[in-house]
């Protein structure tokens, strides 16, 4: 049996939790994705769900209904049963799991810092200290230690990987109550993007700015806390309205991707203008010089009439290609423009 942290044995944390690496835009996608133990019975299906940079999603559902089982499909320590993870660009997950499994129990706390690369001598007690570990806790093993404590020194731990995206299930179970106030603190001002399981109604509607709810092994995509707890309401109350905002929601999305893959080939065929202007550009520059060198030769002969041909020719050659070349300007100056938007985005 567990033993619980007692009250007045509780330490207040200084949870520092930051990080220097800045994730692509598209952070996460799941796409017709199964995930669970036995082929043919998934436990949760998604149909298509991305995070974007900057999200903080909470992941809510009735115990046993997949939500553990997802995040360890997305961390790719299960393989899903059909469909497909997808990590973004520059991308650093970071897990604490619901029960500290990981954690070594036959060494002190201070070594399994060690063990995490931390310099024991010189920076392992001050650090530990920070999360309710002073003078010979941090001697104490990790086998022996209370829920919270072991809750403790995993946040430690995930301090350490400096991630840039936070995979956290059900991060304040152990905690005493000033913990799960910093914790909150400090996932709301987090730099990254979180992904959170929780039970914790007031924690998911304070930080969460969207919600992913399991329901009937379906995963259902909200945004923000209000529109999950109107549905949530309706479900309780077995009305065929909850269905009607799940599928609002769902063609909400759709038809922001919609836009944005019209917007994608928009730009693909502003490129492709760009480039055959381009190279019509290239072949009246090359013309301008032949009829320039033609210009001189005829004017050395003093052949009147060639010269008079060649000059009605240059005027209209040097015509066409000052016309290609403003409409060169009006196609580059969309696609930088597009292109600027894309990295402001992405």
């Amino acid at each position: 049996m567990e033993r619980l942290e007692r009250p007045q044995d509780a330490q207040h944390i200084r949870l520092d939790l930051h990080t220097n690496i800045r994730s692509g835009n598209l952070v996460l996608g799941l796409y017709n994705l199964q995930s669970g133990y036995e082929a043919g019975a998934p436990l949760v299906t998604v149909e298509e769900a991305e995070i974007h940079r900057g999200e903080r999603v909470a992941l809510v559902g009735p115990n046993g209904s997949g939500k553990t089982t997802l995040l360890r499909t997305i961390l790719q320590t299960l393989p899903p049963l059909a469909g497909r993870v997808r990590i973004g660009a520059a991308v650093r997950l970071g897990y604490f799991a619901q029960v500290q499994a990981d954690l070594n129990p036959n060494i002190t706390v201070l070594e399994t810092l060690g063990d995490a690369g931390v310099d024991l001598l010189s920076e392992g007690r001050a650090f530990l200290a920070r999360y309710g570990f002073r003078g010979d806790d941090v001697f104490k093993e990790v086998g022996v230690l209370s829920g919270g404590e072991r809750a403790r020194v995993a946040l430690a731990l995930l301090a350490l990987e400096r991630a840039n995206v936070l995979l956290l299930d059900e991060p304040t179970n152990h905690l005493d109550l000033p913990s799960q106030e910093t914790l909150q603190e400090v996932i709301a001002h987090f730099p990254g993007t979180v992904l959170l399981v929780s039970h914790d109604r007031y924690l998911i509607r304070q930080l969460a700015t969207h919600v992913w709810a399991i329901a009937d092994g379906m995963l259902h995509i909200f945004e923000g806390y209000q529109a999950y707890a109107e549905w949530h309401q309706l479900q309780r109350e077995g009305a065929p309205a909850a269905r009607q905002i799940v599928d609002k929601e769902r063609v909400q999305r759709e038809a922001v991707r919609q836009a944005e893959r019209e917007q994608q080939r928009a730009q693909a065929r502003q490129q492709q203008r760009l480039e055959a202007l381009e190279a019509v550009i290239h072949e009246q520059e090359q013309r301008l010089h032949q009829l320039t060198a033609a210009l001189d030769l005829a004017g050395r002969a003093q052949d009147i009439s060639r010269v008079t041909k060649l000059g009605a020719e240059y005027r209209q050659v040097e015509a066409h290609l000052n016309a290609l070349l403003e409409e060169w300007a009006t196609f580059a100056g969309a696609v930088l423009d597009y292109e600027s938007e894309s990295k402001i985005k992405g």
